[in-house]
């Protein structure tokens, strides 16, 4: 079993799942992937995000929704996606 083992640590784990419950997640799906190959093809010439960074700003553009995030250059390069400094 996974958790805690200590009252103390019950504590906290319950806080954390609570924490991570209130986020609303995007999952990758088929759609994405026609968003992924035009980020990577778009960047292919310049410097490339890659890979898994091109996954998740397609997901970020099928929601309409912004990447948050500390590294706003490596992403404001991507067409069309909003970024957001963390």
């Amino acid at each position: 079993m996974f958790g805690p083992s200590t009252v103390e640590g019950k504590e906290e784990y319950k806080k954390a799942l609570e924490l991570l419950e209130s986020y609303n997640s995007l999952n990758y799906e088929t759609q994405d992937v026609f968003h992924t190959v035009r980020i990577l093809t778009h960047l292919k010439r310049a410097n490339p995000i890659g890979l898994i960074d091109s996954m998740i700003a397609a997901i970020c553009l099928r929601h309409g929704a912004a990447i948050v995030t500390k590294n706003v250059e490596h992403f404001s390069r991507i067409p069309s996606l909003k970024v957001e400094k963390w």
